[in-house]
């Protein structure tokens, strides 16, 4: 019998992930939300499966165990891992006045009007305010990404919705012990222990989180399996959350956040970026299957709720949510929040617009009516009021909020991304065209197929050198304002891309590494805020300062101690001269791939802006270049019983690359046989392996 059950259910699962796919199919032909499809799919092909009367899927239903053991880590793991910290770190004061302040603010609305539109009792008005509060993103986020919405008010939404689950979900299980359970009596009291508990279940949540994901974020980079990484990386998700809620009682949810957000932030710098990419995509799989389970589920759930019986209540609560609590709540949390903003920091009405559309209501808050046994007495009625909102906010809010981003015109393409796009046209189209005249040298192609192509890439170019030159021509004055931008924005990014390098190969410690990178996103911030770098008030000098000399502790009366503080001293010193050695070093590599890469753009592409643009930042960068060559000569000329060793290992690390090179080249071309290969790569990756410990001890 168990073999039949558990066969039964493996047909469900497959069945059922077939069922998605083809919903994907039909809503991307459709251009349906996918979490749409899901939930309206689910819904008929339950009504279907209970009229066929298909027995398979009885016991494949949903349920708030499976939601909050199985689905929802996956969920909140895999968004917690593509969200930028440092994006989400500055919005985080919107973001948290909306998950506490404002999750209250909703929470009463809603009960408030419950009561005195529909004279239900306040306890289980504020239960389902409690418990509709948590919000789904997921459906919203779709969209955001298939319209390419600013990555901004993406953060916004989904950390609003990362850390409102962990609230909402404590919020609900206190106002459940007090309604339902009976487990807590409310008084003053009592009501303030469990405030303080409400903010130490918070607390100590991302404490564990942080802890966990501390430790397995160290033994993913320790591991070269990418089987083992990734196994981690899914018992970190799940283990985090059962050893927080089922465990230690706290909020499993933002301890699954913060465990995500620091491997995907602070862990994934220790991956190459091959592993990087897999992770992605592994994680996004996983997301998907979840997703697809999920509100599959919950549209068959669904089906077995009678609309019609509680039409009043189902249209009153829904209301409620979307129209009176969800704007108050957001529009005052923001309100409040840019009363400590700088002007070019404030949240503009239309994100905030966004925000309060996107307040879509899920799984979360489905799993959440069903914790409440089905023997209380207003259990039907929260069912179908809960039920009610979320199908309301998937059918009303999802299916517009496209619509409302256009709108608001977040999906035009700014200054910038209009030039932007007819630079990368210009630069595409003439590398398409060199190609043909390399395949066409070669005789891969005839001259009638290299004519056609030719004048077809050509004809593409003049089109967008001629937009690109109205649209300048229409800016006047602004226009080359925005191309420098533009071109900096590209500077900025070939350096970030040069220190990742140098990370990956252990030429660059981790701390120096953020230090720098951190100096990048200054820079960036002042572009986005219309800041141009000669127009910095006040330089940043982020290089590390060295000591002069080592002081020789003569008051410390013991030698040993003495002695000691000395070495303490000279470590010290020695790791500030290393730290200054690599900043100066990642600096002339990542300037010196600028000045080539602009240099190369203002020979063949003049039309992207005017020379003296151009000049201008391979000027500034020269400058830097020589600065940083300079300082290094000089440190290896002051220290060089220091800079020398360092500098070696670096140049071995750089001759084992191109080692590794030679031996995969010479195997593929039959030079050497496989056993062969695979002797000469052992023996290489031995001395990598030894070279690698010495710098990383020698650098960190």
């Amino acid at each position: 019998m168990e073999d039949h059950l558990f066969l039964f259910n493996a047909i469900a699962i497959f069945s059922s992930l077939t069922f998605a796919i083809v919903i994907h199919a039909v809503c991307k032909w459709a251009k349906v939300s996918f979490p749409v499809g899901l939930l309206v799919g689910g819904f008929f092909g339950a009504y279907a499966i209970q009229n066929f009367g298909w027995s398979l899927f009885d016991n494949f239903q949903f349920s708030p165990s499976m939601v909050f053991y199985v689905f929802l880590p996956t969920l909140i793991f895999e968004s917690a891992y593509n969200l930028n910290f440092r994006q989400f770190r500055g919005v985080f004061g919107e973001v948290a006045l909306m998950a506490t302040f404002g999750l209250f603010v909703s929470m009463f609305i809603v009960a408030a009007g419950l009561h005195y539109f529909l004279d239900i009792p306040w306890g289980i008005s504020f239960l389902f305010g409690a418990l509709i509060s948590a919000t789904d993103p997921v459906a919203v986020l779709a969209v955001f990404k298939e319209l390419r919405a600013p990555k901004k008010l993406t953060t916004i939404v989904d950390g609003e919705s990362l850390l409102n689950d962990g609230t909402a979900l404590v919020v609900f299980q206190f106002v459940k012990a007090v309604v339902v359970s009976g487990t807590i009596f409310l008084t003053p009291k009592t009501f303030l222990a469990e405030s303080g508990h409400f903010v130490l279940s918070l607390v100590e949540g991302l404490a564990v989180g942080t802890i966990l994901g501390w430790v397995f974020a160290h033994a993913i980079s320790k591991s070269k399996s990418k089987g083992v990484q990734l196994t981690l990386s899914l018992i970190l998700a799940h283990a985090t959350f059962l050893f927080a809620e089922g465990i230690l009682h706290v909020s499993g949810i933002l301890a699954t956040m913060a465990a995500g957000m620091l491997v995907g932030n602070y862990g994934q710098r220790k991956l190459t970026a091959k592993t990087r990419e897999i992770f992605a995509e592994i994680w996004e799989f996983m997301g998907f299957i979840a997703n697809s389970l999920i509100f599959l589920l919950l549209g068959m759930k669904f089906v077995q709720i009678d609309f019609l019986e509680h039409w009043v209540l189902v249209l009153t609560s829904a209301g409620l949510v979307i129209f009176v609590a969800r704007p108050f709540s957001v529009f005052l949390s923001f309100a409040i929040s840019n009363l400590f903003r700088k002007d070019y920091e404030k949240i503009s009405f239309s994100f905030q617009t966004i925000a309060f559309w996107g307040g879509i209501r899920g799984a979360l808050a489905a799993a959440a009516v069903l914790l409440i046994p089905e023997s209380f007495v207003y259990f039907p009625e929260l069912l179908a009021m809960t039920a009610g909102t979320v199908l309301a906010t998937f059918l009303l809010n999802v299916t517009t909020i496209s619509a409302l981003l256009k709108k608001l015109k977040f999906i035009d393409f700014t200054v910038s991304e209009k030039i932007q796009k007819f630079e990368a046209e210009i630069l595409i189209d003439e590398e398409v065209r060199s190609h043909l005249e390399k395949i066409k040298d070669k005789d891969y192609i005839s001259e009638k197929i290299f004519d056609k192509l030719e004048k077809d890439y050509s004809r593409a170019e003049d089109r967008a050198i001629s937009n690109l030159k109205k649209l300048q021509q229409r800016l006047k004055k602004k226009s080359s304002r925005e191309i420098e931008k533009i071109l900096m924005y590209h500077a900025l990014g070939i350096e970030k891309k040069c220190y990742e390098n140098l990370l990956e190969h252990y030429e660059i410690s981790e701390e120096r590494f953020c230090v720098i990178r951190e100096s990048i996103y200054r820079q960036l911030d002042r572009l986005d805020r219309d800041e141009l770098p000669e127009e910095r008030k006040s330089p940043i000098k982020y290089a590390p300062e060295i000591p002069k000399e080592v002081p020789e502790f003569n008051e410390i009366p013991f030698e040993g101690v003495r002695n000691f503080f000395q070495n303490l001293f000279v470590n010290y010193r020695k790791r500030k001269i290393l730290e200054r050695l690599q900043h100066y070093r990642a600096r002339r590599i990542a300037g010196a791939k600028v000045i080539f890469d602009f240099e190369k753009l203002r020979e063949h592409h003049a039309i992207f802006g005017e020379k003296d643009i151009l000049d201008n930042i391979i000027e500034r960068y020269k400058g830097w270049h020589k600065n940083a060559q300079e300082k290094v000569e000089q440190l290896e000329k002051k220290f060089p019983k220091i800079v020398v060793p360092a500098r070696m290992k670096i140049a071995k690390n750089s001759c084992f690359k191109k080692e590794r090179k030679c031996q995969k080249e010479f195997c593929g071309k039959g030079l050497i046989s496989e056993k062969v290969y695979q002797d000469l790569k052992e023996n290489l990756e031995k001395k990598v392996e030894d070279n690698l410990n010495e710098s990383r001890s020698f650098f960190e």
